[in-house]
């Protein structure tokens, strides 16, 4: 049985979304925090920030009826840095998250797991692990015709509102969390902490001024993971998920930026950066959805369920991108 946050009195968690040129993306992210899709939290309890780092088109969030603080910053570098820092310092709730490409869309109990966990443990600090959609990451799939007309066909294909863990099944696993649930992994793309441990990070680092802000999230993630009396869970069922839009990072050539990027960080740190080995603790059992991602499902009635679905993605995709498919 899930806990069902109740606290009327309070935000329970604040959410800090970063939004560059992303209109139509940043509309799902924001939707995946929200119920209906969210379950086990009420939307009061939850406060979400949009801050938009320099957008040429604003994105139309008059949808969300109040929901959703909406915030125009203008960071002095190319860097979103500035703009997430900003976002931890407005935050009403003591606990905040932090989404620094506000591209990704999140599993329907991402809300309800973080507050459960931050209730459990004095000082904790909450990971996830990150996917991309489509059959491949984006930066290869990018190239062979995968765009956001075929990846809004493939979502409403998948229903994906009234089945929000489905979207392991029309994703592939991120380079930086390619280690999985067991490994260590180079970054999380939903960060949760209090507000002491932010501070005590001295938030993200202002100095990483890249397109993309660098290695900057990173830098965050190996820094959180080496923090000293601080428990590390990493959720199980609840992860990110990438939404293709050109993209610094994830939407060009594997390696495009790595020279610039690993050159940033060691004028920084006065060292080469390494991921960080430490094996963060699980939070619940695997779902179905990710025993079957992970390989891990042993349900006939699933496994046929699941391939199923896979098999209407895959004719989607056939339609528009010969060389993709859902294996």
């Amino acid at each position: 049985m899930f806990n069902q946050i109740t606290n009327s009195n309070q935000v329970d968690l604040s959410i800090v979304l970063i939004c560059y040129n992303m209109q139509r993306e940043i509309v799902r992210t924001v939707q995946s925090f929200l119920k209906p899709y969210q379950e086990g939290v009420d939307d009061y309890a939850i406060e979400i920030i949009v801050i938009d780092n320099g957008s040429q088109v604003l994105p139309d969030l008059t949808q969300f009826n109040g929901k959703v603080k909406f915030v125009q910053f203008k960071s002095k570098h190319p860097s979103p840095v500035e703009a997430v820092n900003h976002g931890i310092k407005m935050a009403s709730s003591n606990l905040v998250g932090v989404l620094i490409d506000g591209a990704r869309m999140v599993t329907p109990g991402m809300c309800r797991d973080v507050i459960n966990v931050n209730q459990m443990h004095h000082r904790v600090f909450i990971s996830t692990l990150a996917f991309h959609l489509g059959p491949e990451i984006q930066n290869t799939t990018v190239f062979k015709g995968y765009n956001q007309e075929l990846e809004d066909k493939l979502l409403s294909e998948l229903d994906w509102i009234k089945n929000g863990y489905d979207l392991f099944l029309a994703s592939t696993i991120a380079l930086s969390s390619i280690n999985g649930l067991h490994g260590p992994i180079a970054e999380s793309n939903a960060i949760f902490a209090n507000k002491d441990i932010w501070n005590e990070l001295g938030l993200f680092d202002e100095r990483f001024i890249s397109i993309g802000g660098g290695l900057s999230n990173l830098d965050l993630y190996k820094r959180a993971c080496e923090l000293e009396n601080t428990k590390h869970v990493r959720l199980t069922n609840e992860a990110t998920f990438h939404q293709v839009h050109g993209g610094v990072a994830t939407n060009n050539t594997i390696g495009k930026f790595n020279d610039l990027f690993n050159q940033e960080y060691q004028s920084i740190r006065g060292k080469p950066y390494s991921v960080c080995d430490k094996i963060p603790e699980l939070y619940k059992n695997m779902l179905p959805q990710v025993e079957y991602f992970f390989g891990k499902n042993t349900n006939k009635n699933e496994l046929e369920q699941f391939k199923s679905k896979q098999l209407r993605l895959n004719t989607v995709l056939a339609k528009y991108a010969e060389n993709l498919h859902f294996k």
